[in-house]
């Protein structure tokens, strides 16, 4: 069966003790984003982050599970739509960030389907990562 996702549509993925919500993006925003990746020198750590940061800006809708050092429950953060660059750098500085980033890659090329993701730099699937049924 052929699947159609609509920028509208909400993709649970969990990872770790993680939900993350994702929303597919246009393909203006995928031409945009690939250019601008392609464009980038290997050596510049600086660029990469920025263009990282503006993936997860334009992918992510919610997040669940996340809690402070004082055991109180975070809140993800919005401004116009996107996250904010606050809470953005608050859920880079997780454990399971690397991970984030590998499933936000994903989105580039297609959605996910439900199940388990594969890991584009070993192949193999990714441990504690799972797309949930969509919303």
């Amino acid at each position: 069966m052929a699947i159609i996702y609509r920028t509208t549509d909400r993709i649970p993925v969990s990872i770790g003790d993680c939900e993350f919500v994702f929303a597919p993006i246009s393909q203006s925003q995928k031409i945009q984003l690939t250019q601008r990746f392609q464009g980038l020198q290997p050596d510049d750590v600086a660029a990469s982050i920025d263009m990282s940061k503006e993936l997860l800006k334009q992918v992510i809708k919610d997040v669940k599970g996340i809690f402070l050092s004082d055991g109180s429950k975070w809140e993800v953060e919005f401004d116009a739509g996107q996250i904010s660059s606050n809470s953005l750098d608050e859920i880079l500085s997780l454990e399971c960030a690397g991970d984030l980033l590998k499933v936000a890659g994903q989105f580039l090329a297609r959605v996910p389907r439900e199940g388990k993701l594969i890991d584009p730099s070993t192949g193999e699937p990714m441990a504690g990562v799972e797309v949930k049924k969509m919303r």
